[in-house]
């Protein structure tokens, strides 16, 4: 596997870099190749996510929308 270097980071760059890492309590190293892996996802990876995520949650009906909206707008006019 290759391996990179990169030089002439600003020293704000670098500690946002460990302070997310340590947010999410991995390596910097590892954040690093998270986030480069993230950005540089293939595009239908990116949209099987959005669909997987999608899927776990269920489908509104249209009269549960006109619900919220009829509720929504009771709210608006203090009724």
């Amino acid at each position: 596997m290759p391996t990179i270097t990169i030089r002439n980071l600003s020293d704000d760059i670098v500690n946002r870099m460990k302070a997310s890492a340590s947010r999410h309590g991995i390596s910097m190293e590892k954040e690093i190749r998270k986030t480069l892996t993230t950005h540089y996802m293939i595009k239908e990876e990116v949209i099987q996510r959005i669909h997987d995520r999608q899927a776990k949650y269920p489908r509104p009906e249209a009269k549960d929308i006109e619900d919220w909206i009829e509720k929504g707008r009771e709210t608006e006019h203090g009724d």
